[in-house]
């Protein structure tokens, strides 16, 4: 500028021609301020319908005529920290506010190309509308005015509609019998006869003369001991176990057997897709399959009495009788005695009539000696109310197939963060039906010892008293309880999903599930199962 203020100092023959070119200098600055600040302009050169130049108004001239159609874009500011363009005036320059980096949002208010899915962050939210850009000064508030970005947009992505979704779940019965012996009834104990499983020690021998025998057994608690003991105990009869009468004690504990005692936590894997039919609303259909280990444990068990029974027994000594010869005299009468006990009067060897013969001939055949043994019961003692016997139920595996089909409604969400990871809330429910495998139970035996139990003198018994019962191996009974069988369920859920990434979600849900009950083997129905289901479940945007 230093050289054209010389060249007007120079002479006036120059001036107009000098003139000319300064204002031509100053509208291609005014032009390239404009580019260089990003903003593209429709720049007019307001020297283009003036026919001859303003001698004596250079400096003073706004060039008001092309501002108009050029400044309104050339004053225009991407940021509040961008300078003012060159040539415009403070209360000329307006903001342009719109999405980062030429983003648009969605018509609906949600963000293009970041899914259509409820749990979508501020899915239908106002605040996601179209971009604005300020009316009023530099620096003044922005929004007031809604305008379209002054750069060229990325084109909208499709709302996704369909989504897979995979989940993990475990579940607890909190309600329902699988064995309710009203119903269906397992003859474990129907049987059972504690007099089976005598115990005892015996001292001495017949040759000593006398002889000690100590019983451990079981029985009913009796109201007087008399009641049970055999009549013929007082008689010939050192059989061990022959005090008492078989198949008695005193109660049988079978309490009805709970799902949750056979399956403790049946684990499950579902997969399925999910379909948005409203703008909070999805559908979804479901397949999965559920197992879980059978259990064991004790089902039934007899409580008895334990009785520890001292027998003292005596023989007596019978010489043995020699061969008889023929011995004259009437047919049909006894030419020898019968051989009674002296003691108990019981008799031993019935006389023997005369028979015919020659003088040679034995007619009766000789008899040993023998030792004849008379008891008597010299103390008898007891402890009531002692379980002898335990029967152990043990489960088959639990196998389920699973179909089911509902729907979500989502709620607005709860917590939000920096860009897509929002937790969402929603409610759900489905039916279906689920199929069952067959179902057995075997039933195995554990007995009490009974002398050391009679020992524990009613003591409960702890873990050093392992070894107070025993198994019995053979026969083992295999009961089916089900047969193969489709059955009706439903589930009600809550839960909560947080979008992991634009495509991705992850939920947490649990709720209520009832299933029907089963059809015995032998026909009747058990109960319904009612459960608690814990899931988490992984989706993704197709």
């Amino acid at each position: 500028m230093t050289r054209v203020s010389h060249v007007l100092i120079a002479g006036d023959d120059m001036r107009l021609g000098t003139l000319t070119l300064s204002a031509t200098l100053s509208a291609a600055l005014l032009s390239g301020c404009s580019f260089i600040g990003g903003q593209p302009g429709t720049y007019k050169n307001p020297f283009a319908k003036q026919k001859s130049a303003q001698h004596g108004q250079y400096g003073a001239d706004r060039h008001t005529q092309g501002q108009q159609g050029y400044g309104a874009q050339r004053c225009q500011i991407s940021s509040p920290n961008q300078p003012i363009p060159r040539g415009c005036r403070p209360e000329q320059v307006t903001l342009s506010v719109g999405p980062a980096h030429g983003q648009l949002r969605g018509p609906q208010g949600g963000r293009a190309g970041y899914g259509g899915f409820p749990q979508e962050p501020n899915y239908g939210s106002p605040d996601y509308s179209q971009p604005e850009y300020t009316s009023g000064a530099y620096g003044s508030a922005v929004g007031q005015t809604a305008a379209l970005a002054h750069h060229t947009s990325r084109s909208s992505k499709r709302k996704p509609k369909l989504r897979g979704a995979l989940s993990l779940g475990l579940e607890r019965s909190v309600s329902g019998d699988l064995i309710d012996y009203d119903r269906f009834s397992i003859d474990a104990v129907g049987a059972y006869n504690p007099q089976l499983y005598n115990e005892g020690t015996q001292v001495g021998s017949d040759a000593t003369g006398d002889e000690v025998r100590t019983t451990y057994t079981a029985n009913d608690l009796p109201g007087n001991l008399s009641n049970l003991i055999r009549p013929s105990v007082f008689a010939n009869r050192p059989t061990e176990g022959a005090y008492f009468v078989d198949g008695e004690y005193e109660a049988i504990s079978r309490p009805n057997v709970s799902f949750d005692d056979a399956w403790a936590t049946p684990a499950g894997i579902k997969g399925g897709l999910e379909y948005m039919v409203g703008g909070r609303t999805t559908v979804f259909a479901n397949a999965g399959y559920t197992h879980s280990e059978g259990n064991d444990g004790v089902s039934a068990s007899v409580d008895a009495t334990l009785y520890r029974v001292t027998q003292a027994g005596t023989y007596d000594y019978i010489p043995a009788v020699a061969a008889q010869p023929f011995i004259a005299g009437t047919p049909g009468t006894p030419e020898i005695p019968a051989l009674v006990n002296p003691l108990t009067g019981e008799l031993i060897t019935p006389g023997v009539p005369a028979t015919a013969g020659t003088n040679d001939t034995p007619a009766v055949a000789a008899v040993p000696e023998q030792y004849i043994r008379t008891d008597t019961i010299s103390s008898a003692s007891f402890v009531p109310n002692q379980e002898i016997a335990q029967f152990i139920y043990d489960f088959s595996d639990m196998r389920r197939i699973d179909l089911e089909a509902g729907a979500r409604h989502y709620f607005k969400p709860i917590v939000k963060s920096e860009g897509y990871r929002t937790v969402t809330p929603f409610v759900g429910a489905s039916a279906g039906a689920s199929h069952h495998q067959k179902v057995d139970v075997k039933v195995t035996q554990r007995q009490r010892f009974y002398e050391r139990g009679f020992d524990l003198n009613g003591a409960q018994a702890t873990d050093t008293d392992s070894q107070q019962f025993y198994d019995i191996t053979d026969p083992a009974t295999t009961v089916t309880i089900f047969e193969d069988q489709w059955v009706p369920a439903g589930q009600v859920n809550v839960g909560a999903e947080w979008q992991v990434t634009p495509k991705t979600a992850l939920a947490f849900e649990t709720g209520v599930r009832v299933q029907g009950g089963r059809k015995y083997s032998n026909g009747e129905r058990s109960d319904t199962d009612i459960s608690i289901p814990v899931t988490l479940r992984g989706s993704f945007n197709f």
